[in-house]
């Protein structure tokens, strides 16, 4: 229902597209050319087939008129794992009545089918039977028609190739009507059946296909060519390429030769056509130079070569694959192999200069038996020889005397360098030590008192280092201030040096720690006519700022007494404590002290804040109400801690 009311709209497409699908509008067949199809669908007729055939798969139909009598065959070669059925229908019958098929095939295989000549049957029925039928003897004059159909759902190409002796009525094969060979264009391909091929300079290219009919043609009247990108629209006549295009290596096109009677636009040969294949081939070239050299050595010469033994251009006029030039300079190539001119290429030579070979390291022998020479140039690729036959950039030698080295650049070109390694002078120098005294973990030293014990030798100067690696590499990274040094328990070391040599040594700083003591105070305040005593952590080698050497002291006066310990080697730094002394507080009892009555007040007093009150009677407070007669006593406790009575 669908396509029958889409119809109407789309009709002039869908004759254009498959009207080679109904046999009303079946594709001619001129001078037995071979078919290369694609059949899709069954066009706007579901026709009825008769025969071996039930109906419509995808299909396509083809009309062939007898020019010479003879036997007829065929071979149809499907492109993929299909099942191709035909049938062939005359002669000379019309489409709305064809009648029966002369010869049918439905066999079910997914082989090639067709007509040979050992073949007996005419037909074959569906399902395993033989894909092949009987030739058929044609009369010159008779006019059939083919009908093929791919039974399967999968859609593939076939090739249909013609055999036996009869041929088809074509104005290809007409000397009158085409009195010259048409021209195929291009090159022949690998194989007689493969597609003609034409040269382009890219494997993707704007191409104008018009271009080629004039050859093709080669001046036959009444012929034109039209080009397409599939052989579908060949066959059909669908989609002419028109304008220029662009074309890739990949892709294969097709070209029809067709004729136009001019006398006569209705003879049945003017639906004939010859189709061609064409593709295209990549004939692109790059050049490459391989120079033995971009590097000129003062009056050498370098020879460039083109990877391409033919066709070569050179800016210098030279033709030839290879070129020797002895100056500096850009030198291009082009090279062409007839069809394609490549992309110019080029090199660049330039004159080899003086790498300025130097010899580097330490030139005198001193404690090591040996010492490194190195050799450095500028530039890469340079390539060393000593003149003791070593071919590294680095050599050890242990013996004084005259070492060459001769660098050869990548133009083989040689420069020399000397150096001469003398016997040095090596000063005496052996390890030491320093030892300071301090109460902390670390000690200023003074570094140059210990150079009489590292080295004797004279004249010599001395560099000390943090770091052994510094001190070995004799760099600047010296102990700025070695006169006041100041570190823990360490080791740094001493560069001896004399005019030629030095010599690396360690010296040992050690640190001897004496911690101060600590003093404990039995009070930091001296009651009223008390004492206090002070007494040291350290059980011996006091000494107190009033001269006692004991490890406590009794003090009766307030002031600071300091202290300072010493282990006979080292003494530590003093520490000191604060004693403070009471005034007197003048502690009374005031009150009537004659008891007229039942009771009476006692009050003490004294002086200063923060002092606490006990009497005998057990009473706290500062007032108590004497009930009987009696002594009362008070004892008054200062916020220090002593205490006074009274009476």
């Amino acid at each position: 229902m669908l396509k029958k009311l889409l119809f109407p709209v789309f009709l002039i497409l869908y004759i254009s597209t498959f009207a080679q699908e109904d046999c009303a509008s079946a594709i001619t067949v001129c001078g037995n050319s071979n078919i290369n199809y694609t059949p899709v669908g069954i066009g706007s007729t579901n026709e009825t087939l008769g025969g071996c055939l039930s109906y419509e798969n995808h299909s396509v139909w083809y009309k062939f008129t007898i020019a010479t009598s003879g036997t007829l065959t065929f071979d149809l070669a499907p492109t993929g794992p299909v099942d191709y059925d035909w049938a062939i229908y005359g002669p000379n019958v019309t489409c709305a009545n064809r009648g029966t098929p002369v010869r049918c095939n439905a066999s079910g295989y997914f082989v090639n089918t067709g007509m040979n000549m050992t073949n007996t049957n005419t037909s074959s029925g569906a399902g395993n039977t033989d894909p092949y039928c009987k030739y058929m003897d044609v009369v010159a004059g008779e006019t059939y028609y083919l009908y093929i159909d791919n039974w399967s759902s999968t859609v593939y190409t076939f090739n249909l190739t013609w055999g036996g002796t009869a041929t088809f009525v074509s104005p290809f094969t007409n000397s009158t009507l085409a009195p010259n060979p048409f021209i195929a264009p291009g090159n022949p391909g690998p194989s007689a059946n493969s597609p003609r091929e034409i040269n382009i300079c890219s494997n993707s290219s704007t191409f104008d296909f018009n271009t080629l009919s004039p050859g093709i043609l080669n001046g036959n009247p009444n012929f034109s060519v039209s080009y397409y990108s599939s052989a579908n629209n060949a066959a059909t006549g669908s989609n002419p390429i028109t304008a220029p295009i662009a074309v890739n290596t990949g892709s294969t096109y097709y070209y029809n030769i067709s004729y136009q009677d001019p006398n006569n636009p209705n003879n049945s040969i003017n639906s004939c056509k010859q189709t061609n294949a064409i593709v295209f081939k990549d004939k692109s070239l790059t050049a490459t130079i391989n120079a033995s050299s971009t590097k000129l050595c003062p009056n050498g010469n370098i020879t460039l070569t083109s990877s391409n033994a033919t066709g070569n251009t050179w800016s210098t006029g030279a033709t030839t694959q290879s070129i020797t030039v002895t100056t500096p300079g850009t030198y291009t190539l082009t090279s062409t192999n007839g069809i394609c001119t490549s992309p110019q290429t080029s090199v660049t030579i330039t004159q080899d200069t003086n790498p300025n070979p130097q010899i580097s390291g330490n030139l005198i022998l001193c404690d090591s038996p040996s010492t490194i020479l190195t050799a450095t140039s500028t530039g890469t690729g340079n390539t060393y020889l000593w003149s003791t036959g070593a071919t590294t950039a680095t050599i050890t030698v242990t013996t004084p005397g005259i070492y060459t080295v001769t660098v050869k650049t990548p133009a083989n070109c040689q420069y020399t360098q000397y150096a001469t390694v003398i016997q040095g002078d090596i000063p005496t120098a052996q390890n030491a030590s320093l030892t300071n005294c301090s109460n902390t973990a670390n000690a200023t030293f003074d570094l140059t008192t210990a150079q009489p014990n590292i080295s004797t030798t004279s004249g010599v100067t001395f560099d000390y280092y943090v770091n052994q690696a510094d001190a070995l590499a004799g760099n600047t990274s010296t102990i700025a201030t070695p006169t006041t040094y100041n570190t823990g328990n360490t080791t740094i070391y001493v560069r001896v040096k004399s005019a030629t040599c030095a010599k690396v040594v360690s010296l040992q700083l050690n640190v001897t720690l004496l911690a101060s003591p600590t003093i404990t105070s039995s009070s930091s305040t001296i009651c009223f006519g008390g004492t206090v005593v002070l007494t040291s952590s350290a059980t011996s080698g006091n000494t107190w700022s009033n001269g006692a050497t004991t490890q406590s002291i009794t003090v009766n006066s307030a002031g600071t007494y300091s202290l300072t310990n010493s282990n006979g080697t080292c003494t530590s730094a003093a520490v000191s404590a604060t004693i403070t002394a009471e005034s007197n507080p003048n502690l009374q009892i005031s009150g009537n002290l004659t008891a007229c009555g039942a009771s009476t007040l006692l009050t003490a007093t004294s002086n200063g804040t923060g002092n606490t009150y006990t009497w005998s009677t057990g009473a706290t407070t500062a007032a108590i109400n004497a009930t009987a007669s009696g002594t009362y006593t008070v004892t008054m406790t200062t916020p220090a801690n002593c205490q006074y009575t009274n009476p």
